[in-house]
């Protein structure tokens, strides 16, 4: 079987890219880890931290995981030059990935829930010019 973290990185990029509107809306500018040097904004990353193994539902089912998933948006400041378009990428993002489930080959059960709206920063970095936003997730996901 694949490994948890390979199906993941496949299937949220396939998910991203089945929604025109959020892939449009960053010329399809979306990968995992760190952005490639050079690339204009906007565009999506997206990463995760520790996989840990939990009692996923009841205690005689299966063990499952829980997977912290971090989506961060980066936009200019000049692109076209309002806050609003970095939060309409906000919005198709949440539209996409909000309770989605996912397909992940060996494993039942995927969802995505936003961890916490109080936790989504939006920062402006004065220096590159730039606005960020980190999205939190958690993921949770039962082997068959």
């Amino acid at each position: 079987m694949a490994s948890l973290e390979g199906l993941l990185v496949t299937s949220i990029y396939n998910k991203a890219h089945d929604n025109s509107a959020l892939w449009d809306s960053v010329n399809g500018r979306f990968s995992f880890g760190a952005a490639p040097e050079g690339i204009a904004k906007p565009y999506i990353t997206y990463d995760w931290g520790g996989i840990a193994n939990i009692p996923a539902f009841a205690s005689d089912s299966p063990v499952g995981s829980e997977i912290p998933i971090y989506f961060h948006v980066f936009n200019t400041e000049d692109f076209p030059g309002d806050i609003n378009d970095i939060t309409d990428i906000q919005d198709k993002l949440h539209a996409v990935f909000d309770g989605a489930s996912l397909a992940l080959t060996g494993y039942a059960n995927m969802k995505l829930l936003r961890s916490d709206i109080v936790n989504e920063i939006m920062l402006f970095e004065d220096d590159a010019k730039m606005w960020s936003i980190s999205i939190p997730y958690r993921g949770f996901a039962s082997p068959t």
